[in-house]
C-alpha cells in the first residue's frame, strides 16, 4: 500500500489542527457563557478596575475615533486583500476571510439576541444593541488569517512581523472596549471564542474543498 505524499498529509494535518481550534474556541464560548452572561462577575468588575480609563482620556478619544473611522477603514483593507489574494489566485486564504467575517458577525448577532445582556453602565463611548459577547473581539480573530495571507504575499521573515502584530492587536483590541467599558471581561472571552470557531471552521471548510478539487 502507497505511503500518502506530504503534500497530502499537509493539508490533513492542517484541517485538523482547525476543527481543533474551533472545538476549543466553541467550549470557551459555552464555559463563559455559562458562568458570564448573567449580571457582572468579579473577574469583569476587576477587569474594570484594572483596564478602566476615565471620560475624554487619550485611551478614551482615540477608541472613539477608531468607532467612527475604523470600520470604512477596515472594510476596504479587507476588500483590497481579497481582491489580491484572487489575483494571485490564493482561493483558500481569501474564502476565509471572505466567509469567516460574515459567519463571525451572523453567530455574534444570534447570540447577543438570544442572551440579551445588557450593555455595562457608564460606557465612555456611544454602542448600541446588546452586550454578549463582543463582536469586537470576535471579529479580531479575522486578524490572524489576515496576517498569514500578508504573511504569503510579503515573504516569511517580513510575514512574521504581520503575524506578530496581529497577535497583539487581538487582546489590545479586547481591553480596550473594557477600558470604555463597552464590554465585560467576559464578553470580550465569550468573542474570542465564538470568532474562534467561525474562522476555524471556514479554514477547515476552505482547505477541504481545495483538497477535494485538487484530488
Amino acid at each position: 500500500m502507497s505511503r500518502p505524499t506530504p503534500s497530502r498529509r499537509s493539508p490533513a494535518a492542517a484541517i485538523g489542527a482547525l476543527v481543533a481550534a474551533a472545538c476549543a474556541g466553541g467550549g470557551l464560548l459555552a464555559v463563559i457563557w455559562s458562568v458570564g452572561s448573567g449580571p457582572p462577575t468579579r473577574a469583569d468588575r476587576r477587569a474594570f478596575a484594572i483596564l478602566g480609563t476615565t471620560p475624554g482620556s487619550p485611551v478614551a478619544r482615540t477608541v472613539k475615533l477608531l468607532a467612527a473611522a475604523g470600520p470604512a477603514l477596515a472594510i476596504l483593507f479587507v476588500a483590497g486583500l481579497v481582491v489580491l489574494l484572487a489575483i494571485r489566485r490564493r482561493w483558500s486564504v481569501a474564502a476565509v476571510i471572505v466567509v469567516g467575517y460574515p459567519l463571525a458577525a451572523v453567530a455574534d448577532h444570534i447570540a447577543k439576541a438570544v442572551d440579551a445582556r445588557p450593555r455595562p453602565p457608564g460606557m465612555l463611548i456611544a454602542a448600541a444593541g446588546y452586550s454578549f459577547p463582543s463582536a469586537e473581539a470576535a471579529l479580531s480573530i479575522g486578524l490572524l488569517p489576515i496576517g498569514l495571507a500578508v504573511a504569503g504575499l510579503i515573504g516569511r521573515r517580513a510575514g512574521t512581523v504581520t503575524i506578530g502584530v496581529a497577535l497583539l492587536l487581538i487582546p489590545t483590541i479586547g481591553a480596550l472596549m473594557i477600558a470604555v467599558r463597552v464590554h465585560y471581561l467576559t464578553d470580550v472571552l465569550a468573542g474570542w471564542g465564538l470568532g474562534t470557531v467561525a474562522f476555524a471552521l471556514s479554514g477547515a471548510a476552505a482547505l477541504a474543498i481545495g483538497r477535494s478539487q485538487s484530488g
